[in-house]
């Protein structure tokens, strides 16, 4: 909402970058649908179509996939 009311005049969007295990043990889906569900029907802000990354094989024994997310955001 501040990014919106801010009165820049430059495009503005959000970024998630999340991390999960290679086999999904908690997958990041739920909580993705969930923050786009609360933008548009609580908060009123109209995202475009998500955009989305996947890098496989990080070297960390919990965290080894990587998923970014970005949406910009549109004026009501």
């Amino acid at each position: 909402m501040k990014l919106l009311q801010s009165g820049l005049p430059e495009r503005k969007g959000i970024v998630v970058f999340g991390y999960e295990h290679a086999q999904a043990v908690v997958p990041l889906d739920p909580a993705i649908r969930a923050f786009e569900l609360l933008a548009a029907q609580i908060m009123q802000v109209k995202l475009t179509t998500r955009i989305e990354r996947r890098i496989d094989g990080l070297i960390h024994c919990v965290h080894q996939v990587l998923r970014v997310f970005g949406w910009e955001l549109l004026t009501v």
